[in-house]
């Protein structure tokens, strides 16, 4: 595992320089940290994910925004505005990894969801757990497969994942910065695990760790390589990279591309000799880090 991270980490420093022009990410500056964040699905005031600590990720059809809550509280929180849809959510899956604890996560944020559900069982947050490395199965619609034959668990009332993460999601449509066009957009929040340095606990480790977004609705933008995506189709993810959390309070964000420069659905962080993260161009590979599952 160590060797894992000092890998990863060095895939952090050169990986920028590989998908520009594709996907970007930056800080947005302007005002203090500690943001005040609001998880209603979204962009709740002018000055919510504008504050020195923020990432800002821009993907082909979405803008990822990633901010810890240094000074304020311990959570990590996101923002997925997806501006290449164009009518309302059913869901939106969020996909993440705790490196350390070998465990990928996908929590479904349903359209129903309410600010601050009381309890993550609900049909409109639903919580799964596999173990990493085990690729999970996509539907025809392009959504991860949960039912019976899936490698997903669902999480239950009284697992103690569910009291360390206290996982909070909801999903909007309206307008926002990055489009004057009503679209679909996200928030989501969990506990960060600081333990290690003196911290508070919490759920989502600050090693490096694959995370992805995909969105469901009766309709959606280009899908990947093809393009001209109608009611029915194939719904693509909007946006993945590898997380780091920094002790300065910021989160750097690396997108990870497929060959069409398209979003990932899911990672494996399972080292394989020889086969690495397909960014775009492909040449981030002979980094040797992981292999990424292909979406379907």
């Amino acid at each position: 595992m160590q060797i894992y991270r000092k890998i990863v980490n060095l895939a952090l420093m050169v990986s920028p320089l590989l998908v520009a022009g594709l996907a970007s990410g930056s800080t947005v500056g302007g005002g203090g940290g500690g943001c005040d964040h609001v998880t209603d699905g979204t962009f709740t005031t002018p000055g919510e994910w504008s504050c020195s600590t923020v990432s800002k990720s821009i993907f082909p059809q979405a803008v990822l925004y990633a901010d810890q809550g240094v000074g304020v509280d311990n959570n990590l929180y996101l923002m997925y505005d997806y501006t290449g849809g164009t009518t309302p959510s059913s869901f939106f899956d969020v996909f993440f990894e705790v490196v350390p604890n070998d465990t990928d996560y996908l929590v479904r944020i349903s359209s129903s969801a309410v600010l601050n559900p009381p309890d993550p069982s609900q049909p409109d947050l639903s919580i799964y757990e596999k173990p990493i490395g085990i690729t999970a199965p996509i539907d025809g619609n392009g959504n991860f497969i949960v039912g019976p034959g899936s490698p997903w668990e669902t999480l239950l009332p009284g697992d103690p994942d569910i009291a360390s993460g206290q996982f909070k999601g909801a999903v909007g449509f309206g307008t926002s910065p990055n489009s004057a066009t009503p679209h679909p957009m996200a928030e989501f929040q969990l506990t960060i695990d600081r333990s290690g340095t003196g911290g508070p606990s919490g759920l989502y480790s600050p090693d490096p760790a694959f995370w992805g977004a995909s969105e469901t609705s009766g309709a959606s933008g280009p899908s990947g390589p093809t393009g001209g995506c109608s009611a029915g189709c194939v719904d693509p993810p909007i946006s993945s990279g590898i997380f780091q959390l920094n002790p300065d309070g910021t989160t750097t964000v690396t997108p990870v591309l497929d060959s069409f420069g398209q979003p990932e659905q899911q990672g494996s962080a399972v080292p394989e000799p020889g086969t690495l993260l397909p960014f775009a161009s492909g040449v981030f590979g002979l980094l040797g880090v992981r292999r990424l599952r292909q979406r379907r």
